[in-house]
């Protein structure tokens, strides 16, 4: 197992947005227990006020999840001078294929996803009526959330792996990986 600041400021920040996602989960299981849209009570006022918690939440989650896209790929750089035989990040990936390339192709394909929600989420604020609430509705986007970044989730357990099953025998060069030699 390699530690270094990078990974774990990493793991620190994916801890954190898996905290978060629960929280923002637990909630949101919460007010569609409760919620009646036909309801003119104070709880139901207490429970809208609730959603706007949870959508924050959400919002820090993946922003927190937007901005740790290139801290992963920092992270692998770093572990360069680690591994012996490792010049650059192709030999880090080797090291652990193919779960290193599933967890950083999942990192490109997850950060439009995170994008499209949070741009999502601004223009929805910036209208009074909210036309977009129902497209990211608290129930299942706190449920995806967990989905991506839960303990047993294939992404959060890329990471894990990839950081804690390092082998560190020799690496495979770089070149070999390009001129075909690798397969």
């Amino acid at each position: 197992m390699i530690l270094n600041n990078y990974i774990i400021t990493y793991l620190v920040c994916s801890f954190l947005s898996l905290f978060v996602g629960l929280v923002a989960a637990v909630n949101g299981f919460q007010v569609w227990r409760r919620w009646d849209i036909t309801s003119q009570e104070e709880e139901q006022y207490r429970l809208e006020k609730r959603v706007y918690l949870i959508i924050t939440l959400l919002s820090l989650g993946l922003i927190l999840r937007f901005l740790m896209v290139p801290l992963w790929f920092w992270t692998l750089h770093s572990m360069i001078i680690s591994i012996p035989g490792a010049m650059c990040l192709v030999g880090v990936h080797n090291t652990n294929a193919p779960l290193s390339y599933i967890a950083s192709g999942l990192k490109l394909v997850m950060l439009p996803l995170y994008g499209y929600w949070l741009f999502l989420n601004y223009l929805d604020r910036k209208v009074v009526k909210q036309p977009f609430m129902k497209q990211k509705t608290f129930q299942h986007m706190a449920r995806r959330f967990v989905i991506y970044q839960g303990p047993f989730s294939l992404v959060g357990k890329n990471d894990r792996r990839n950081f804690v099953i390092v082998v560190l025998d020799l690496a495979q060069l770089c070149g070999n990986f390009f001129v075909g030699e690798f397969f």
